[in-house]
């Protein structure tokens, strides 16, 4: 199923940095959210595999920005850490999440942990910027390694 669905996703010709840019420009004109996009992973090497995970968690977590939030402003981070995991940050000044911050029991949250674990990485949640909001932060580190 996950390979099936990896061939149907395929990246554009300007790879994922291209791609998320796609999906915040799609997102950000249907809800009218302010969405900004920090891409640092330039000397990241990513599978295909790690950079369809990754555009996908980023998906979810941006619609349920647009759909649950009712954020005004979003920003998502991509950078590499000193110990060389791959950091992903949806951040958003929305309501917040209402679970005790672990988002259990949301059928969104449980596939982004999913795809999270397939990455050999983990999926947070926590409140954001400033203590308003919803932070999604992922960490994993790439198979290939950083170049």
């Amino acid at each position: 199923r996950e390979l099936l669905s990896a061939f149907r996703t395929s990246m554009p010709p300007g790879g994922l940095q291209q791609a998320l840019r796609e999906v915040v420009d799609e997102l950000s004109a249907r809800a009218g959210t302010e969405i900004g996009l920090d891409y640092r992973l330039g000397s990241a090497s990513l599978s295909v595999n790690e950079e369809f995970h990754l555009l996908q968690i980023v998906r979810e977590a941006l619609t349920n920005v647009v759909r649950h939030a009712r954020a005004e402003h979003a920003l998502i981070r991509l950078d590499c850490s000193h110990k060389g995991d791959v950091v992903v940050q949806v951040d958003d000044d929305g309501r917040g999440i209402h679970t005790g911050g672990s988002g259990e029991g949301h059928h969104g949250v449980s596939i982004t942990r999913e795809r999270a674990q397939q990455l050999g990485g983990t999926i947070n949640l926590q409140p954001g910027t400033g203590g308003k909001g919803t932070c999604v932060e992922l960490r994993f580190r790439p198979r290939a390694g950083l170049t």
